[in-house]
Formats: structure tokens, sequence, C-alpha cells
């Protein structure tokens, strides 16, 4: 799972979250607006543990 975290949005159904993200940077969304996690969509949970944004930093 992948959200854009400005815009409110979720992209979820993907094997991995790079599947995610590349739909919503395809939607225009910006890199550093995305953040992902493992969902479980057998319970509708969130591991928390694994909430990540990955990118390159700033100088």
């Amino acid at each position: 799972m992948a959200v854009d975290i400005e815009r409110g949005i979720l992209a979820g159904g993907g094997e991995k979250h790079a599947f995610c993200e590349a739909a919503l940077l395809e939607d225009g969304i910006r890199q550093r607006d995305i953040w992902g996690a493992d969902w479980t969509p057998f319970d509708q949970s969130i591991a928390y543990e694994s909430i990540i944004n990955i990118r390159q930093a700033s100088k």
C-alpha cells in the first residue's frame, strides 16, 4: 500500500510498495508526499512498524 499524504489518496493491491508508488507517481503525485506501509486486507490492519518514505535527501 502507498498513500499520498497531501491529497489523501491510497493505492493498494500491488505485490510491493513500489507498484503502488508507481501508480501514484503516474497520477502526478509528488514523491515526497508518498508513504508506504504493509496492509493486511483480511483484517483491515496496517503494520505501522514498516511505514516508509524513501527518497533522496535534499542538500
